[in-house]
């Protein structure tokens, strides 16, 4: 079977191919000192592999893409038995300040890094 994602921007549909990271490192001459003093700067990027339905494969960054669909059932459907992990509305959404994972505004903690989430009381 297939896992079934949607491009965020665009709307359109991809089959998921498979995950990995983009990796770059950068020495750019130091301000003071120049090439003696260089300043270094590195960074991975998640990224995933889909196909369209011609089968042209094209690298997206993970964070533009939505799971749609998991071996023909709607990803929301092996979430529906999971009484702590609320299914989470499209405006309902936060960021992780840890690892910039979009969580459930009501998740007591990050699925991504695990990071403890603490939720505000309103005062009435």
């Amino acid at each position: 079977m297939a896992t079934i994602v949607k491009h965020k921007q665009s709307g359109k549909t991809y089959v998921l191919i498979g995950t990995g990271y983009g990796a770059y490192k950068a020495m750019l001459p130091g301000v003071f000192g120049g090439s003696l003093f260089p300043q270094e700067e590195s960074a991975e990027i998640p990224l995933a592999a889909v196909s369209d339905r011609y089968g042209n494969m094209v690298w997206m960054l993970t964070e533009e893409l939505l799971v749609v669909e998991v071996d023909g059932r709607p990803v929301g459907d092996y979430f529906q038995n999971v009484s702590d992990r609320p299914i989470p509305h499209e405006n309902a959404e936060e960021t992780c300040p840890a690892c910039g994972f979009r969580v459930a505004a009501t998740a007591r903690e990050c699925p991504s890094c695990g990071l403890t989430l603490m939720m505000e009381e309103q005062e009435d």
